[in-house]
């Protein structure tokens, strides 16, 4: 999982429908809007084959909840999500597990429900290993819904708030655990390197990218690590020039930007500057900016000759369109 991807922090709360869960541990990204995550819970159960999901009152005691079958228990789930009841969710997510639906999804939504309401009323230790646990399981039941790799990605994270030597324990075990899972080393090696175990998240991605050869995103993140943290410019260009040529826009602009030789470069800037012109900008404007900004960089200053040579147009000035 590269480092955008990152600011998900609880993208698997498939469910939640609150504003902002009040827990009591450090998170590096913040939780999600409640609006966006009640989106995703009608996209994902909107029905049952043609018949509409009915809206129970929510229920108050264990006898009424036993009345309600599978789908009403997720409407339920949903309102004391929105009401931020947790003792009353965790209620309804264990006679869902009782029930032990047919549908894999459903059934594996139920321990991820459990999981969020045991969070939420113990923001602790125990209730993050409990919370854990349920989403594992929920992962080992409909692997196609909640992926093991997105769990580990929030699992990991909830951790490192609470106890950091325990989070690096349970990364290390999910590569031991899940050795030809190349999306679990991915999320694995993103946490290292966000914690600056650098040599390990290294080591995360050459297991990742054997795994998964053809992944851009891969090379993109061990380019990163090469050139950023382990001073290996040559092996992290190398890097990211692979996951360039595979297509990868990100990957693209950075070897531009700190890789490419001076020719390589001035052929991209031209190529985008050219594009400025067609959409009536003053690309002469553009380029007298980078120079006052470089302060006579010289390297700056080769680039730009170069470029005058190549695309001679975008250093003439224009009236800028009007739109």
């Amino acid at each position: 999982m590269n480092r955008t991807s990152f600011l998900s922090l609880l993208a698997f709360l498939s469910l939640i429908g609150i504003q902002n869960p009040s827990l009591s541990f450090p998170s590096r990204n913040g939780f999600p809007s409640g609006i966006q995550e009640l989106q995703k819970f009608q996209k994902q159960f909107p029905s049952t084959g043609n018949k509409q999901l009915k809206a129970p009152s929510a229920p108050s005691n264990q006898k009424s909840l036993e009345d309600l079958n599978e789908n009403d228990l997720m409407k339920a789930a949903q309102n004391a999500m929105e009401k931020k009841r947790y003792e009353e969710l965790k209620r309804i997510a264990n006679q869902g597990i009782k029930l032990q639906p047919e549908d894999k999804k459903i059934y594996a939504t139920f321990y991820r429900l459990r999981g969020m309401a045991t969070m939420n009323l113990q923001p602790n230790q125990e209730g993050v290993s409990s919370a854990i646990s349920d989403w594992k399981t929920s992962s080992e039941i409909a692997p196609d819904s909640y992926e093991l790799a997105e769990t580990y990605e929030i699992t990991l994270e909830l951790q490192a708030g609470l106890d950091k030597e325990k989070a690096m324990n349970m990364a290390s075990q999910a590569m031991k655990e899940n050795k030809k899972d190349s999306k679990v080393h991915k999320v694995v090696g993103s946490f290292y390197q966000e914690n600056k175990e650098n040599k390990k998240a290294l080591d995360a991605f050459n297991k990742a990218i054997k795994l998964s050869p053809k992944e851009s995103d891969l090379y993109k993140l061990r380019g990163i690590i090469k050139y950023d943290e382990l001073n290996d410019k040559k092996g992290g260009c190398k890097d990211m020039k692979t996951s360039s040529n595979m297509g990868n826009e990100d990957a693209k602009g950075i070897y531009m930007k700190v890789c490419a030789p001076p020719r390589e470069k001035a052929r991209y800037e031209c190529d985008n500057l050219e594009n400025m012109v067609l959409m009536g900008m003053n690309t002469a404007a553009i380029i007298q900016g980078q120079m006052v900004l470089s302060g006579g960089d010289p390297e700056v200053m080769k680039k730009l000759n170069i470029m005058e040579g190549m695309c001679p147009d975008v250093f003439v000035e224009r009236t800028p369109r009007q739109w």
